[in-house]
């Protein structure tokens, strides 16, 4: 994937997530006719494990608990286990623990309470405990959560999310320039920072010519007070939920022949209607559960397979979705 800025057709959206996680967002707003301009505003560092402490953590655990990819890929290089079934969050951190090598993979609705819910149906307190590869900075209380329905949880932060100290020149450019049409805000801390930024280089006026698309109502709260020429706030915790917003906010529309050659699949999932197409993981969604785990579970694909009626259920509140990952 490419980013891009050209072309006077295309407004112009910023995409502030971390670089390890910009890719499926930047393909699909290429894929929906938007050029991009990449300005990760947090940077993740993995954070040192004391040697032993994880695999006395994963002791007698029953599953893995993974409310990000980058806690997928701080867990892969810390720990070979894959034999354990993953719970992740939503449909990316899912990928993230295929791409990873885990067999065993269930799927929430995108945020922390749907993650806890899905536990509480896959899986039994008198099992074992779970283990949660977390971050340093988390929104949205999972072991609490699973706690308070009988769960032992192990937590231990992998990773840490360092925020930008500026931002880039030819960012800055681009905001005086008004040649920024939209950014893309994941997190309530990437939002923060952004509001920060924009301050201290004395461009928070620059938001009066752009759109701010924000994932929960969490996020757009840290950035309410800028003059926002519009604020939108999805309605999913989903990437393509954020792109269907902005094309209808910025009346874009793109011929097939103009679609890159590298987004062409993820296309699929913005249709002209704007109903999304649920990828096969979030097809055997979390509402509808087939079982609890014992030892293995049924895989999403293999759910999808024995069910014809997909289960999707709106997501629980926005403030308990996880922090940019």
């Amino acid at each position: 994937m490419a980013s891009s800025t050209e072309g006077a057709d295309s407004p112009t959206v910023l995409v502030t997530r971390p670089a390890e996680d910009a890719g499926e967002i930047s393909d699909l707003l290429e894929a929906a006719g938007f050029a991009v301009m990449l300005e990760p505003l947090l940077a993740i560092e993995p954070v040192a494990v004391e040697a032993g402490a994880l695999v006395a953590d994963l002791e007698d655990a029953q599953a893995l608990l993974f409310t990000s990819a980058n806690g997928v890929r701080a867990f892969a290089r810390a720990n070979r286990t894959r034999a354990l079934p993953a719970l992740c969050v939503g449909p990316s951190t899912a990928a993230a623990a295929r791409l990873a090598g885990f067999s065993t993979v269930e799927t929430a609705g995108g945020d922390v309470a749907a993650l806890a819910h899905l536990a509480h149906e896959r899986l039994d307190p008198e099992d074992g405990p779970l283990f949660h590869a977390a971050g340093s900075d988390l929104a949205g209380d999972l072991s609490g959560r699973l706690e308070a329905e009988g769960f032992t949880v192990h937590k231990r932060a992998l990773y840490k999310a360092e925020t930008a100290d500026g931002l880039s020149a030819s960012c800055r450019a681009a905001l005086e320039a008004h040649r920024i049409a939209a950014v893309v805000l994941f997190s309530p801390r990437t939002a923060e920072t952004f509001a920060r930024l924009l301050a201290e280089a004395g461009l928070s006026g620059a938001a009066s010519h752009m759109t701010a698309a924000c994932l929960s109502r969490a996020v757009a709260d840290r950035v309410a007070e800028l003059p926002w020429r519009r604020l939108l706030v999805a309605e999913a915790p989903e990437a393509a939920d954020l792109v269907r917003l902005l094309r209808d906010s910025e009346g874009v529309r793109v011929r097939a022949d103009e679609t890159p050659p590298d987004s062409a699949e993820k296309a699929v999932k913005i249709d002209t209607d704007g109903a999304e197409a649920a990828p096969p993981e979030k097809a055997a969604g979390a509402a509808t559960p087939a079982g609890r785990i014992k030892g293995t579970a049924m895989s999403d694909d293999k759910k999808a397979a024995a069910s014809e009626a997909p289960a999707d259920q709106p997501a629980d509140r926005p403030a308990d979705r996880p922090a940019d990952r």
